[in-house]
Formats: structure tokens, C-alpha cells, sequence
């Protein structure tokens, strides 16, 4: 069974939900009319706090997290069926991502819920989903680098992963250095960055569910009887 469309839906199915949840949540009046990845109205976590959404929200994105808890067990057997003995690395690749689908399984159990706890186990679980997230991948482009069965095409796809990542780096310096320089700009356009920091990482997924299927990793079943 070819396992590429795992990536795929680990990409599109958070971009689906949000994107869902923010146009159902505006058009209740929950949430300002605008385009959330520019001008910068509302946050995700706005777009599924309240009900109705709220269930659309959680119902969607706590199966995306499993998905994506699997989508890195699949990275690291697909590195080692490219040649990948770096057994210590790929077993630390592995407990990020498993650790980011988890911070996402926490952020979307504390969303909705008022108070002060609630607030910072959102805000606990949205950091280690993005931080390890992006350092997953960072490890993952190493990682890739040094298979020696990769494919020239898979190569050059490898190189849109790293450009990806580049681009996803510099969104994230924007936005340090914008807090850095003034408290008030931060915090008008920090929902903007979330969106687009958060679309650039599915960006990235789907680029891995092309290496997958340009180098056919499939999963197998086998019986000893």
C-alpha cells in the first residue's frame, strides 16, 4: 500500500479544517470578515473556540494530529528504506513529531475552555506543535541528505523542501524581529504570521508526499503462515 497520501491529508485536512472553521465562525458573527493570512482579524484559535464550530474544529484536527503522529513513524522507516543508518537521529526525529501531534492533540483539547490554565496549555501546546514541527522537518532535510538511494528527481524535490524550510525560516525572524523593534506592530500582525507560518508547514508535508510517491514508499503486510 503507497503511503503518499498520508502526507497529503497530514498537509491539506488542518488547512481544510481552519479555512472551514474560520468562514463558518465569521459568517455567525463570531469572527471578523477578512483575509486572515493579510490583514491579520482573527487568530486559529478564534476560528474554533466557539460553538458550533468548536465541534468541527476538534472533530477534524485531533484525527489530523494522529495522522500526523504517523506521518513521522512513516519519515523514519522511508530514511531507512533509503539507507538512513543514523539510528540515534532518526529515533530523535521521531519523538518530535510524535511530541508536536501530541501538543496539537493538547491545544485542540484546551480550546474553547475559559480560564487562565486553559490559556496556557493552548499556548504551551500550539508552541511545541510549531517548534518541533519545523525542526522535524529541518532534521528530516539532513536526513535526506545523506540517503543513498535517493533518486535525481526525489533531489530535486528535496531541494523545494529546503526552500520551503528557507522561506519558513524567514517568516519566523519576521516576526521576532517585528517584537523586537515594537510591542504594538507585533501584536497586530502576529495573527497574520500564525496563518502563514502554519500554511508553510503543510506546504512542506505536501512536498514530502511527492518524495514519498516519486520514491514509491509503500507500507507491507506479511504472515509467516
Amino acid at each position: 500500500m503507497r503511503l503518499y497520501p498520508l502526507a497529503v491529508a497530514v498537509a491539506l485536512l488542518p488547512q481544510i479544517t481552519i479555512n472551514a472553521c474560520y468562514l463558518w465562525a465569521a459568517s455567525l458573527g463570531h469572527v471578523d470578515w477578512c483575509i486572515p493570512y493579510i490583514h491579520s482579524c482573527t487568530s486559529i484559535s478564534a476560528t474554533g473556540r466557539q460553538l458550533p464550530e468548536n465541534l468541527l474544529f476538534t472533530g477534524l484536527m485531533i484525527p489530523a494530529a494522529v495522522m500526523l503522529g504517523a506521518y513521522w513513524w512513516g519519515n523514519v522507516h522511508w530514511l531507512r528504506s533509503l539507507g538512513c543508518q543514523r539510528r540515534r537521529t532518526l529515533r530523535l526525529l521521531l519523538i518530535m513529531g510524535v511530541a508536536g501531534a501530541c501538543a496539537l492533540i493538547l491545544y485542540c483539547v484546551a480550546l474553547g475552555h475559559i480560564g487562565s490554565l486553559y490559556h496556557l496549555q493552548r499556548r504551551i501546546g500550539v508552541t511545541t506543535f510549531f517548534g518541533t514541527s519545523f525542526l522535524g522537518q529541518l532534521l528530516l532535510i539532513h536526513l535526506l541528505q545523506h540517503c543513498s538511494k535517493l533518486s535525481a528527481a526525489a533531489r530535486s524535490s528535496l531541494a523545494l523542501l529546503q526552500r520551503s524550510a528557507v522561506l519558513i525560516l524567514l517568516v519566523g525572524l519576521a516576526s521576532v524581529t517585528i517584537a523586537a523593534i515594537s510591542d504594538d506592530y507585533y501584536h497586530r500582525t502576529d495573527d497574520a504570521f500564525e496563518w502563514t507560518f502554519g500554511l508553510l508547514l503543510c506546504l512542506h508535508f505536501l512536498i514530502t508526499a511527492k518524495l514519498w510517491w516519486q520514491t514509491d514508499f509503500r507500507l507491507s503486510f506479511r504472515s509467516d503462515r
